[in-house]
């Protein structure tokens, strides 16, 4: 075998928490923007260390209730609600949940789609079926039929597209007509550039999201899942008992503090993305790629013909983190993640510029 093409291969799990000052990543998708909370102030207050609640302090669910029907327009109770480890651990979690009980063990996937998806489908025993990111309700229903779930990402990751209203309400009465779980992951709602966002409702719809892209807290791993179903929710929090017990305390406090911001926090950094958004879709696209610009999210996803070998080449050669599309179904694209500051940004570009040229 060759050594040298050895050392060459690349993963997900090699370059999540990077923060070489060398290296410019375009990978991991974490705001540097600094969360909207006294951190002195929350850290000072805090004194608990016996176990937690599993399925979240009550507290921080008493204000997630009210947190949702403001901004997703859900009514739950609170015993319809569980604070998680991270959006990952909800999604985990609910795969779990329906595993469990399934019968035909296949999960509806669009393409391109978040890289850990396919990867907690097999964990699970589920299999993945696919279908295309221009979503045809035909085809859903015809492959819904024959899942247990199907997941929906919008704004979407790694594209930024955004579904339509139309067809996400088409998704969810056919997945229900169908006996299929709707999954919606939400976690970037917050950064939708053009229409308002619009969260699917109903009985077969569980909802996930996150405090870390809105509230820059990845490192805090703290997420949240909601549906309308109480005894769907006990049993997710009973397979969490036995998992990861309650989530960490501390940053569940971290999180009250965040809901309790007002809300021009979070339009203040959307704008901020906005315009980084704008600025890098220029830059990308000036040296020549194919790259539609992103309704959402704070992902660019152009066609990069051989995608692997450029994200190889990129941060073995020019210490320039970017996902090739094979983690994601689409080869012969790149993600770049733009949540970082415009001036690394152009550093970036510039270094994506030099290995261009050298083509």
């Amino acid at each position: 075998m060759d050594v040298t093409i050895t050392h060459r291969v690349i993963s997900p799990g090699m370059f999540i928490g990077v923060d070489d000052a060398d290296v410019v990543s375009f990978g991991s998708g974490q705001p540097d923007l600094a969360p909207p909370f006294d951190a002195g102030e929350v850290f000072l207050n805090f004194s608990r260390f016996k176990y937690g609640k599993v399925g979240g302090d009550d507290e921080l669910k008493a204000k997630l209730r009210g947190y949702v029907k403001r901004e997703f327009g859900h009514c739950v109770d609170e015993d319809c609600i569980a604070v998680t480890n991270g959006a990952s651990e909800a999604l985990d979690l609910v795969l779990r949940k329906v595993s469990l009980g399934a019968g035909r063990r296949r999960v509806l996937l669009t393409k391109p789609y978040y890289y850990s998806y396919p990867h907690l489908a097999r964990i699970n025993h589920m299999t993945a079926v696919y279908t295309d990111a221009n979503i045809d309700l035909e085809d859903v229903k015809e492959k819904s039929g024959s899942c247990d779930v199907m997941i929906v990402n919008s704004p979407a990751n790694p594209t930024g597209n955004v579904i339509e209203k139309s067809l996400l309400r088409g998704i969810q009465e056919i997945t229900l007509d169908n006996g299929c779980v709707l999954i919606s992951d939400e976690v970037y709602h917050s950064l939708s550039y053009g229409s308002e966002h619009y969260s699917p409702k109903g009985e077969n719809v569980i909802t996930i999201n996150s405090f870390s892209k809105t509230y820059s807290l990845c490192g805090y791993r703290i997420g949240y899942v909601f549906c309308q179903n109480p005894w769907f929710m006990k049993d997710v929090c009973e397979i969490k008992a036995h998992c990861s017990m309650n989530t960490n305390l501390l940053s569940q406090r971290v999180a009250l503090a965040c809901l309790s911001v007002p809300g021009k926090h979070v339009v203040k950094n959307r704008e901020i993305f906005r315009r980084r958004r704008n600025h890098i879709y220029r830059r990308v696209k000036g040296l020549g790629f194919d790259v539609d610009k992103p309704q959402g999210a704070f992902y660019l996803f152009p066609k990069a013909g051989d995608s692997m070998s450029m994200a190889r080449d990129l941060f073995f050669e020019h210490k320039v983190i970017v996902y090739p599309g094979e983690w994601f179904g689409a080869p012969g694209h790149v993600r770049l993640s733009f949540a970082l500051p415009v001036e690394k940004i152009d550093e970036g570009v510039e270094r994506i510029g030099e290995y261009v040229a050298k083509l």
